[in-house]
This record gives C-alpha cells, structure tokens and sequence, in this order.
C-alpha cells in the first residue's frame, strides 16, 4: 500500500512539472532550461520553452526503452565538459532517440527519476501480462 501511495506522489509531481535542464544531442553546447511535465493522462512527457511554459514537444512514455542514471549516454560524451553535475543527470532512452536531461536541485532528481521508473516499467509491465 506504501508503494502506491509512493507512486501516486511521484506522478502528481510530474504532471504539475518542473524545470529541467534538457541538453540537446545535434548541438554540442545545447543545454537549455526547458519546462517539462507529465501530460494529464500520465501517457507523455511534454517539454517546452520556459519563458511561456507552452509545452511544444512530446513524447510516449509507451515508446521508452529505459532509463539511464547519470551522465551516461552520447549526448553527454560529446561535451569536452559536462557543465552539470553527472550525478544530477538522467537519461529517458528510446529505439531512435535519448531524451537527456539533468536537474537543478537532488529533490527534482530523485522524483522525477524514480517516477519515470516507475512509469515505464509499470507500461512495460503491462505489455507481457
């Protein structure tokens, strides 16, 4: 019962969302302060531009293959230097795509880390039952 209650907290944390550091693969220095949320439905995640907080792009949590903790993945070994802390950083890891991200403070790190565990796991979980 703790666990969902648990879970339950991590979700609404996301949907209501928070700012993230999201650092982009195609340009070496692309790191950028994005706002980035759950969708109301708990089936994406939604990101976009600070300032307007209009979240512009997406993408299905069904589609993730993974998460990565740290800064692990292409995107951050590209940078001669990883201007974040490599423990804040995280990785959403799907078939044709990374979504890298780091976080500003260690309590945003642990809930949003643990709840997109949490959801792709429970969304893979259901597709073997």
């Amino acid at each position: 019962m703790r666990w969902v209650s648990v879970c339950l907290k991590l979700t609404l944390f996301m949907k209501r969302g928070s700012i993230l550091v999201k650092h982009a693969y195609r340009d070496v220095k692309g790191r950028s302060q994005k706002q980035v949320q759950l969708s109301a439905d708990g089936t994406e995640i939604c990101w976009g531009d600070l300032g307007s907080k209009k979240l512009s792009k997406k993408q299905n949590v069904s589609e993730a293959l993974g998460i990565i903790y740290g800064a692990r993945t292409s995107t951050f070994e590209r940078r001669s230097k990883i201007l974040d802390n490599e423990w804040m950083c995280f990785s959403i890891i799907f078939t044709n795509r990374t979504l890298d991200f780091s976080a500003l403070d260690d309590e945003v790190l642990k809930n949003w880390f643990l709840g997109l565990q949490g959801c792709i796991c429970k969304d893979k979980d259901e597709v073997y039952r």
